[in-house]
């Protein structure tokens, strides 16, 4: 298990659809950035999901960008290096500790564009600082997950959704 996170795109709500939804009078955008179709009917959900995975639009499940953020234990490490770290840097990473990195392996949550907006600020703080003299155990493996968190929220930003995990 592990922590992946990803960015829904805007092509429902911008209309640039391959194929007409099947059911879109209950074609509904979760608060995740997700669409989804409001219904308790298992076929309905089966048919929209079938139609998300293959015919919604040119990004696959409707994700515009995503990404495997690490394992659980590697997470882990890395949060308790981030609190080691932002010690001495006095707390300049509430969104990426509390937010994002808190457990190696939650989902069905996400980011608001607000706190990626935070998010965005605290990567450039921590870009900013020498990780050999804050004694930064894998600080390769930290500029890579740091990456793949630009990349993501780039994405968020561009189309103003959240980052979801």
């Amino acid at each position: 298990m592990g922590l992946d996170a990803f960015v829904f795109c805007d092509c429902v709500e911008k209309k640039r659809l391959k194929t007409r939804h099947p059911f879109p009078e209950l074609l509904v955008i979760l608060p995740n950035g997700s669409p989804d179709v409001e219904t308790t009917d298992p076929k309905k959900q089966e048919r929209h999901d079938r139609w998300m995975e293959k015919r919604a639009c040119r990004h696959e499940q409707c994700m515009l960008a995503g990404d495997w953020l690490g394992n659980g234990a590697w997470i882990s490490e890395l949060w308790t290096e981030i609190n080691r770290v932002s010690r001495k840097w006095r707390k300049k990473f509430p969104v990426l500790r509390d937010h994002v990195i808190y457990c190696g392996t939650h989902t069905g949550d996400y980011l608001p564009l607000k706190d990626v907006r935070r998010l965005e600020k605290e990567i450039r703080f921590l870009r900013s600082k020498d990780l050999e003299k804050a004694r930064v155990k894998d600080i390769e493996g930290l500029n890579e997950f740091l990456s793949k968190l630009e990349k993501l929220v780039k994405a968020s930003l561009k189309v103003g959704k959240p980052i979801a995990f």
